[in-house]
């Protein structure tokens, strides 16, 4: 998208504004957080994160699918292809530029590592829906455009309700950083300007020296566009004009799991098998008791028979025949029966997760 931003001197956006804005969706949005929680839950049911041992009271199929669908989709040949867009004047930009973007972006991908990182953005869309990038300039690398896998959770959009994420009015980001660490970002970035430098730490001087800061990246088109830093405590790091020349394209991009028409979030594979896997489970607990229920059946023992109980107590899968003498006979139960068997085999199978579906 070629088409050029309105120049602006001034931004639209004050600080309380902004802060405003963001706090109405997090009250809108109160609950995706959780929800998303509760999918990355489902995905590790059954593991301990710590040491990743298994609980072998659980049989995760949900796991399974989504391991294999990664490593599928990290298999898949990525190309990138740039077409020239459509502009008044054809000569701004040749055929010839556009096949050197595509060699440009082929370089991008190298250095930034994609093929690594794919199946984290392909395992974080299946589980949370949306995975998201932002595009940034770090001049002190020796290779200086990078970009930064950010959470579902972390970027806050400014309506439900508009698919592209380019459409949006506004895009803000959460970070979080110390104040050791904003102190350096600001002092590099405003390294003429000292007394700019002086009232940002003044009003860091109040904070705890080892409280964690939370920051918003905030992005906005409307009207010639801004880009602005701040605390969610209201202090303004900056706040600049549209920073790009030609392009109004946000330094976003964001990767759909299942898109859904008019809805910027989108539908994640594993909230989908959430209901399957909880049916499954209950299903394979309840064989699983049956199961043991055929082989130890309760036993019944007239007290007054004289049967000695120390011969039959804590010997499973027998059933006592007893007779009016007080003599008693021990016999092998029946078999399992056969759906017991079949389903017994079927949840042994972790290597063939799509029963499930």
């Amino acid at each position: 998208s070629y088409r050029i931003m309105p120049k602006n001197s001034k931004v639209y956006f004050n600080k309380n504004e902004i802060l405003n804005l963001i706090d109405s969706r997090r009250v809108k949005d109160k609950n995706y957080p959780q929800l998303l929680d509760r999918y990355e839950k489902a995905f590790l049911k059954g593991y301990n994160t710590s040491v990743l041992s298994i609980d072998n009271d659980v049989d995760n199929q949900i796991f399974s699918i989504i391991q294999s669908l990664v490593s599928h989709i990290q298999s898949v040949e990525i190309q990138d292809i740039f077409n020239p867009p459509d502009l008044p004047n054809p000569s701004e930009i040749t055929r010839s530029n556009a096949l050197k973007l595509q060699y440009a972006a082929s370089d991008f991908w190298f250095e930034n590592h994609r093929e690594v990182d794919l199946q984290i953005w392909a395992r974080t869309c299946l589980i949370k829906g949306d995975f998201f990038g932002f595009l940034r300039i770090d001049p002190k690398s020796d290779y200086p455009l990078k970009y930064d896998m950010l959470d579902p959770s972390e970027v806050i959009l400014a309506s439900d309700s508009i698919d592209n994420i380019q459409n949006q009015p506004w895009i803000a980001r959460q970070l979080t950083t110390n104040i050791s660490n904003l102190k350096r970002f600001v002092k590099n970035y405003f390294s003429n300007d000292k007394e700019r430098i002086d009232k940002i730490y003044q009003h860091l001087a109040l904070l705890e020296p080892s409280a964690t800061i939370t920051l918003y990246d905030f992005w906005s088109k409307v009207e010639g566009g801004q880009n602005t830093l701040l605390t969610s405590g209201g202090v303004e790091i900056y706040s600049k004009p549209w920073p790009f020349n030609y392009l109004n394209l946000y330094p976003f991009f964001q990767y759909k799991d299942i898109p859904i028409l008019k809805r910027s979030r989108s539908i994640s594979t594993v909230s989908m098998l959430i209901a399957l896997q909880e049916r499954f489970g209950k299903e394979t607990r309840q064989i699983r008791e049956n199961a043991e229920y055929v082989g130890n059946p309760p036993i019944v023992v007239d007290v007054e028979s004289g049967i000695d109980i120390n011969k039959i107590e804590g010997r499973p899968r027998l059933i006592v025949r007893k007779y009016k003498e007080g003599d008693f006979k021990i016999e092998r139960v029946p078999s399992l029966p056969a759906y017991v068997q079949l389903s017994l085999i079927h949840i042994s199978e972790p290597t063939r997760p799509l029963y499930i579906s």
